[in-house]
């Protein structure tokens, strides 16, 4: 049984371990790709503030140099003087977003050191603020309204500086969201291609695991028939195999052909013989008569434990005179074989009665013939055993 089941069992387990390595692994590739997308998603969405910032902090400065001149026009309206602080307060809390970003980049310890590089641009555009707003002050405060235009010059040139660096800034963000978008797809991509190769995996060792199970498991049923057909003491067919045999003959196209020979075999004074030597040398009696049966006999012929010490021979495509010598042949090599003892000392003559019966001439089935073989074996035991008796 074990060297039946030894390579299935074998190339089993090998699925087994090459399906779970694929799986592992492939969760192993799935976390990397989340925890990478992960990353992604935290840094498009700074991205994306720090560029939202950057806008809403340029749009402040350009309205707040738009409400200084539109101030200075209408002799310091109160109103532009409230926009602008407003305005101011605005620019303000953006710009102190824009400058804690590049930290915030670091935090993320993106593969794109192009986050690291916004400092720079932030603080010269802090600076630049700075000065756009000392000089813009002086605009707003009217008691310096004479050197209001001065100042608006100042704070033209100031604001073109904030939105050079700005236009850089957005550069720079675009640049990075189109890598980040880049790699997303990448990764999308890669995963789906292992997500696909996995399946194909999965589906393969899935059909050899299903296809070597079935293999094992039609083994073990032929293996266990086998085991049941057969005679555990001789190896020889049982009863239940015979009935098999018939089974397969039933339209004679099968098994024992259009005619048959049917012999019946069985020791002569075994009861005398057991009582004598006892069942250990009985049962190893039966085990060399049985290798004695079989030697005689064609391959294709099928020997069978009928029960007991009785035998049957069953010979396909064998007639009324193929039966009879088969028999005799028997009969002579039971009659002259050295059998053993189990202490392997010669173990006294030992002969059998034989009865013949063939199909289709001693009936129109099997248990007609079987009928007529038995009751020629029961003559020949009456009339001095060791003799074979057919039609």
């Amino acid at each position: 049984m074990k060297s039946i089941l030894r390579t299935p069992r074998t190339v089993f387990f090998v699925s087994v371990v090459v399906l779970l390595g694929v799986i592992i692994s492939s969760y192993f590739i799935y976390w990397k790709s989340i925890k990478t997308l992960y990353h992604h998603l935290q840094q498009l969405t700074a991205v994306s503030n720090h560029l939202g910032n950057g806008e809403i902090f340029h749009s402040s400065v350009h309205s707040m140099l738009m409400n200084a001149e539109v101030y200075i026009i209408s002799n310091g309206e109160p109103k532009y003087l409230d926009d602008y602080l407003e305005l101011k307060k605005k620019a303000d809390a953006r710009l102190q977003m824009l400058q804690r970003y590049p930290a915030q980049a670091d935090t993320l310890k993106s593969q794109h050191s192009g986050l690291s590089n916004l400092k720079p641009i932030t603080e010269r555009m802090a600076l630049n603020y700075k000065i756009f707003i000392d000089a813009i002050d002086t605009v707003m405060n009217r008691n310096q309204i004479l050197y209001s235009r001065p100042a608006i010059i100042q704070g033209s040139m100031l604001f073109d500086r904030i939105f050079d660096d700005y236009q850089k800034l957005h550069n720079h963000h675009r640049k990075l969201r189109d890598e980040l978008n880049s790699d997303t797809e990448s990764i999308w991509v890669r995963s789906t291609s292992l997500l696909v190769g996995q399946v194909i995996a999965a589906i393969i060792i899935g059909i050899l695991v299903v296809v070597f199970l079935e293999k094992v498991a039609l083994k073990i049923i032929s293996v266990t028939e086998s085991i049941a057909l057969l005679d555990q003491l001789t190896g020889l067919y049982n009863r239940h195999a015979l009935e098999r045999l018939l089974n397969n003959s039933k339209s004679h196209s099968q098994g024992m052909g259009s005619k048959y020979g049917i012999i019946m075999i069985d020791l002569d004074h075994f009861k005398r013989f057991n009582d004598t030597h006892g069942h250990p040398a009985g049962d190893k009696l039966l085990f060399d008569l049985a290798l004695t049966l079989k030697n005689v006999v064609r391959r294709h012929d099928f020997v069978i434990r009928y029960g007991g010490e009785e035998f049957m021979v069953c010979l396909p495509d064998t007639d009324i005179t193929g039966t009879l010598i088969v028999a005799e042949k028997l009969r002579q090599a039971i009659e002259s074989a050295a059998f053993t003892l189990p202490n392997e000392s010669p173990a006294p003559r030992i002969t059998a009665s034989f009865g013949c019966g063939t199909y289709p001439d001693d009936g129109n089935d099997y248990r007609q013939v079987n009928a007529a073989a038995d009751k020629r074996l029961y003559d020949a035991k009456r009339t001095g055993r060791n003799k074979v008796i057919g039609p």
